[in-house]
């Protein structure tokens, strides 16, 4: 029998390339997807869609017969990446994500869904505190993104204790994978995770690239097959708590910048801008966790995952 797996925001970047992967496995995917930030285009394969958003009560109703245990696990992964500093857009931004990760839990518990993987990020831990940042490194996230994530964090670790006293008696098993950046084919040049795909962008349309500050900022960066490889890692164990995803190292932008010039021939020089207010804090993520629990590890090198990022850019202008 074919096992189910349903994965919000199935159609975006992430989620795209987890559906397409469990598609190729022999799962059958349902996703649930309002579109607000992804496109049919993205998938190769042909999951069910259920066009809506995460929390929304019709999603019950497109599911009525798969109650009792019959679809396997639940990814998490429909968020709103754009930080605004915006008080109306930051409350309105924040309440959506903690309402509708809360409104999907109480589908998944209701259905006997078992296993939760949620999509979560390093923006939960604010300004680093450490040269190597691990899980228990949480401290003030400095945008609503961040705490809104660590919001729902502090819920699913609730929400399963609520399931059962012990770990023998508990039917409810998530886990939340803190993501550094993800970059890759398929992605928007949106948001901070967003800077790898504004630069090949840039590049292809023959527009001077961003870099912010002096380009000595450095961020954390994983390719999306390395990401997929975790969420399906996480999925096939009832292991809970956090876990980072990273590639546990730190790139400045420049170099990002002067790697893609290599490989694109661009002689375009970079347009400095300043810092938006609300960036995260450079930083490197402490993977030896999701090596321990998940039997994780990063496989993709930074050079050859910017040179197919570039490649899926300049086939896609």
């Amino acid at each position: 029998m074919q096992k189910i797996v349903l994965v919000t925001g199935g159609a975006g970047f992430i989620g795209s390339h987890l559906t397409d992967k469990l598609s190729e496995g022999g799962y059958e995917v349902i996703v649930i997807d309002d579109f607000s930030g992804g496109t049919k285009k993205n998938l190769k394969s042909d999951p069910e869609i259920i066009r809506t958003a995460a929390g929304d009560p019709m999603v019950a109703e497109k599911l009525t017969g798969l109650e009792g245990g019959k679809i396997s696990a639940a990814f998490h992964l429909a968020t709103n990446t754009n930080i605004d500093s915006s008080l109306e857009k930051t409350t309105q931004q924040s309440a959506a994500e903690i309402s509708n990760t809360l409104n999907f839990v109480q589908l998944c518990v209701t259905f006997g869904i078992t296993r939760f993987v949620f999509a979560s990020a390093t923006h939960v831990y604010g300004p680093s505190i450490s040269p190597l940042v691990t899980e228990n490194d949480v401290g003030v996230p400095v945008n609503a993104y961040g705490t809104a994530k660590l919001a729902c964090e502090h819920f699913l670790h609730n929400i399963e204790l609520m399931s059962g006293g012990d770990i023998v008696t508990r039917s409810f098993f998530p886990i939340s994978l803190r993501f550094a950046n993800v970059y890759g084919p398929r992605q928007n040049a949106t948001g901070e995770a967003g800077a790898i795909a504004d630069i090949c962008r840039s590049m292809v349309e023959g527009k001077p690239p961003v870099l912010y500050g002096n380009g000595k900022q450095a961020g954390d960066f994983i390719y999306i097959a390395d990401a997929v490889s975790a969420l399906v890692a996480a999925m096939n164990n009832r292991i809970t708590g956090t876990c980072n995803i990273s590639s546990a190292s730190a790139v400045q932008s420049a170099a990002i910048y002067k790697s893609l010039k290599r490989t694109s021939k661009c002689e375009l020089h970079p347009q400095y801008l300043p810092f938006p207010d609300v960036r995260q804090a450079d930083g490197r993520y402490d993977n030896s966790k999701a090596a321990k629990i998940l039997s994780w590890a990063p496989t993709i090198n930074l050079k050859l995952g910017l040179a197919s990022t570039f490649a899926w850019f300049e086939k896609s202008n």
